[in-house]
């Protein structure tokens, strides 16, 4: 364990995904195989078979994938959130649309509304059950999400030379404003 930083979460070694915490990187480092990349459910069952015991060892707790054709709720059973009355004024002087998006669509005005609540398939897991993020099994830190991703999901392919930073752009506008987060920066 001599070669990696101190500080440093996740790294990618010969095969296997090495997790250090920044309280215990001289040992207590666990290390699990890494999935090649699949699509569809054959994923969801190797990630429970190779993974599922390592957390139960490790972390005291059932791992289990959450099948979408198990999940019988409705929106409000599964946020928790009830849904808003928006009355939507229509004049001959509103024919643009409003700052917070709601009453974009007159059917449905609360679709594409800011400050509505986003579907959870999981209930919430918080440290002071209100917002703070939540720690480990063992207590340290998580590591940090973007480094995780970029650890799963690798450049397999050349960058597309057709598409400019406008395009990752557009689509960082997209996902923050659908999921309303900040983007996460390191500094």
């Amino acid at each position: 364990m001599g070669d990696f930083n101190e500080g440093s979460v996740v790294l990618h070694k010969k095969g296997k995904l090495i997790l250090v915490s920044d309280n215990d990187h001289n040992g207590g480092a666990s290390s699990v195989p890494v999935l090649p990349p699949y699509v569809g459910s054959q994923r969801d069952e190797d990630i429970q078979t190779v993974y599922g015991p390592q957390l139960k060892r490790e972390c005291r707790m059932k791992y289990e994938i959450l099948d979408p054709r198990n999940i019988d709720a409705t929106r409000q059973e599964i946020t928790k959130c009830s849904d808003q009355y928006i009355h939507c004024y229509y004049s001959e002087y509103s024919k643009y649309r409003t700052i917070d998006g709601s009453c974009n669509n007159l059917k449905n005005p609360s679709w594409g509304k800011s400050d509505n609540c986003l579907r959870r398939v999981l209930p919430f897991d918080y440290a002071d059950k209100k917002s703070f993020p939540r720690e480990s099994c063992t207590g340290s830190p998580l590591p940090n999400p973007r480094l995780v991703s970029n650890v799963f999901h690798k450049e397999l392919r050349p960058k597309p030379d057709h598409l400019t930073t406008h395009f990752m752009e557009w689509g960082q506008m997209l996902a923050h404003d659908l999921s309303l987060n900040d983007i996460y920066r390191d500094y």
